[in-house]
């Protein structure tokens, strides 16, 4: 009787179920990280952003009107979130996810809701922008209402 050295069928099939189950595992999480990342993008181009408002504020003695009047560009990779506002009232700056809308990243001063706090606000209803929020914030939310839940970023 001669061994055979090849797999049977079974033995195949066994291994592509693995490899789809760890797949199925794996591809959730790679999603999560890399919606992440690019919320952390958003944040930290807001916080340079905030950081060129307090500079011109300092040296005209009011916040600038919009963002070219900033020294600072928004980047072109910046993808999925847009800024909301041209105009730019009492230096409170935001950017708004493109699909659905549902985070935005706010930074303001005077005649903000909350003046000097950068935060990241989630529709009530929607989970999937809440984990996000608290995963780029410190966890704990500062303010939540029936319709937005907002964590502090700063």
């Amino acid at each position: 009787m001669q061994k055979s050295l090849g797999f049977t069928l079974i033995e195949l099939l066994v291994v592509v179920l693995i490899i789809g189950i760890l797949a199925a595992v794996a591809l959730p999480q790679y999603t999560k990280a890399v919606e992440k990342s690019r919320a952390v993008q958003a944040l930290t181009w807001l916080r340079s952003a905030a950081h060129a408002q307090e500079i011109y504020y300092m040296a005209n003695g009011e916040y600038a009107p919009d963002l070219e009047s900033l020294d600072i560009t928004m980047p072109t990779q910046l993808r999925d979130y847009i800024f909301d506002d041209q105009k730019i009232t009492n230096g409170k700056l935001s950017l708004i996810r493109r699909d659905n809308g549902f985070v935005m990243v706010s930074w303001g001063q005077q005649g903000a809701i909350y003046p000097g706090v950068m935060y990241c606000s989630a529709e009530s209803s929607n989970q999937k922008a809440i984990e996000l929020c608290r995963s780029i914030g410190n966890g704990v939310s500062f303010n939540s209402d029936s319709s937005w839940t907002r964590y502090r970023l700063n």
